[in-house]
């Protein structure tokens, strides 16, 4: 039996001249923004059948990895590429990068092998839109077949209308401005510094918060990273929202554990003990 035709290159044509997609995320994010969006192509293509499964904790870690950004501005590229049609909007919605325009550029190579190039992951978005049948993709109610039962047909209207209710009461707690202040507040009070509630800042913070951090984590994350960093010259530029609130390592800044030279305790008890033994030596008051 002939061995299947690999759907992967080696390679992908990268044109001098750019068009609106490029000078948009340049112009929005800079040269990450461009490093970005060839560094994800890259992937695409050593990915069997040219698409990419951010669902999978890894692969989206492997991706924060090569492209070098955060989780949040990896999530707002993706978005405007999505936007901008670079990618499937479709797919980007359940967390598949697919992009139709870098397959038609290949489709020379798989002349070559005598083989059709690869098509649209619908099959594996079916599957995710069963798992997650309220992301807004599910089947319109006008498809919903006439032999249903009207009763049965209300019943799940309302239940599915209960649980977006649900969704939304938990994502308006999480937009309460009073959360986002209190959090900064605390944050320039542990660290001396001056941060405000910008939109990027309530991003990350809200990321977490839906996560199903708190208050008081965010406080214990200031408070643990404080006492190691603040003092440290070089550490110190790394007290900021961007740095503590990142997903890959804000549970573990939560966890940290804080010895006593973090809270300078062990430094103040061996200079009054280089007191007592210096007042000792030269016969001082406590010398006997």
């Amino acid at each position: 039996m002939a061995r299947p035709k690999k759907q992967i290159v080696d390679y992908f044509p990268h044109s001098c001249n750019h068009g609106k997609t490029m000078f948009i995320l340049q112009n929005k994010y800079g040269n990450d923004g461009y490093a970005f969006w060839f560094k994800t192509l890259e992937l695409l293509g050593q990915s069997e059948g040219h698409f990419y499964d951010c669902n999978n904790p890894s692969a989206w870690e492997f991706l924060l990895a090569k492209t070098l950004v955060s989780e949040e501005l990896a999530l707002k590229i993706l978005q405007t590429l999505a936007d901008l049609e670079a990618i499937d909007a479709a797919a980007w919605a359940l967390k598949i990068i697919w992009s139709h325009n870098f397959v038609e550029n290949l489709k020379d190579v798989y002349v070559r092998r005598k083989c059709e190039k690869p098509e649209f992951p619908a099959s594996l978005l079916d599957y995710y839109r069963q798992k997650t049948p309220l992301s807004g993709t599910e089947t319109p109610l006008n498809e919903i077949s006439v032999n249903i039962n009207p009763q049965s047909k209300v019943k799940e209207i309302k239940v599915k209308e209960i649980k977006v209710k649900e969704i939304k009461v938990k994502e308006s707690k999480v937009e309460d401005v009073s959360v986002f202040l209190e959090i900064i507040s605390d944050l320039n009070k542990k660290t001396g510094k001056s941060y405000k509630t910008t939109d990027a800042t309530k991003a990350l913070i809200k990321a977490r918060l839906s996560e199903g951090f708190t208050l008081e984590d965010f406080q214990k994350v200031h408070e643990n990273m404080s006492a190691k960093w603040k003092d440290d010259p070089k550490m110190n530029q790394y007290l900021r929202p961007a740095t503590l609130y990142q997903a890959s390592k804000f549970e573990s800044y939560l966890n940290s554990v804080v010895s006593l030279s973090d809270r300078g305790i062990v430094s103040e008890l061996t200079e009054k003990n280089l007191k007592v033994l210096e007042n000792y030596k030269f016969g001082g008051e406590n010398a006997k």
